[in-house]
């Protein structure tokens, strides 16, 4: 069950992730946006790249035979159809991939904000510093919500692990990881925002006021949050710095992300 866990691909993931993830902190410590404060790296959020990639494979491995299923019944029906002898360039493919993956990872992220699946989605919101390791933080059913629109798509689009283009899909996706947790100031980032998601945009999303932090919810394209209505200027909100949860609650049931369970002291994550 484990084997691919320390595949080539994984290690891969992992080397790529440390490594850009030191590059984009050394650019935060020179370049910081104004207003967020000092985002510091603490020893213990180092510990959730363990617990992210284990969680991540494990998600993988039980999502993969049900999404094989479907997908392969997907193939099967569009053979009937007009289009099927389409065949799609890399660069189709990447675009669509980029799109697909982004436009139901908003709408499985505005999922996990409602009150049915916010206990699992808790943990990745509460460290009060952000930084390119806070990406990492996840209950098992938050992995499986952020693994689940990837394995399918790549399904559909015969993207398969090896390929040039599911190289570069692991470097995008892991810099838009470490871009959005950054402490890092962006040039043009207001015109930057009408189409990607920026820093500042995505620490709105992370700020303790649920008013704020119900907003922002793209990954990689901010088109969705200005289409459906969630987009939030950061320009506009006060105490930018104000992160995590504005409730405290045990670091165990934020872990499993089942049932949240309130502590009486403080906590800082």
């Amino acid at each position: 069950m484990f084997s691919h866990l320390l595949s080539y691909e994984t290690l891969l993931r992992l080397a790529v992730f440390v490594l850009l993830g030191l590059v984009f902190w050394g650019l935060s410590l020179r370049f910081p946006m104004h207003g967020f404060g000092l985002q510091k790296v603490k020893r213990f959020d180092g510990f959730f790249i363990v617990i992210a990639l284990l969680l991540a494979g494990l998600a993988e491995e039980f999502l993969t035979p049900a999404v094989m299923y479907a997908v392969d019944v997907v193939h099967q029906l569009w053979q009937y159809l007009p289009l099927h002898e389409v065949s799609l360039s890399d660069p189709a493919k990447l675009g669509l991939y980029l799109v697909c993956v982004d436009f139901c990872s908003y709408w499985l992220h505005r999922l996990m904000h409602t009150q049915t699946f916010w206990s699992c989605h808790a943990f990745h919101h509460s460290p009060k510093t952000i930084n390119w390791l806070s990406g990492a933080r996840g209950s098992p059913l938050h992995m499986a919500f952020i693994v689940l629109p990837g394995l399918v798509f790549s399904s559909l689009f015969f993207i398969h692990d090896g390929a040039t283009i599911f190289y570069i899909i692991v470097l995008i996706e892991i810099t838009s990881q470490h871009l959005t947790h950054t402490n890092l100031q962006l040039p043009f980032e207001k015109q930057l925002e009408w189409f990607l998601v920026t820093p500042r945009m995505h620490f709105i999303h992370h700020n303790h006021d649920k008013q704020f932090g119900d907003s922002n919810f793209g990954s990689y394209f901010s088109v969705w949050d200005h289409l459906f209505g969630t987009y939030t200027d950061p320009s506009t909100v006060p105490n930018k710095d104000h992160l995590g949860l504005d409730v405290d609650y045990t670091m165990g049931s934020l872990i499993l992300g089942v049932r949240l369970k309130e502590v009486t002291q403080k906590v800082d994550a």
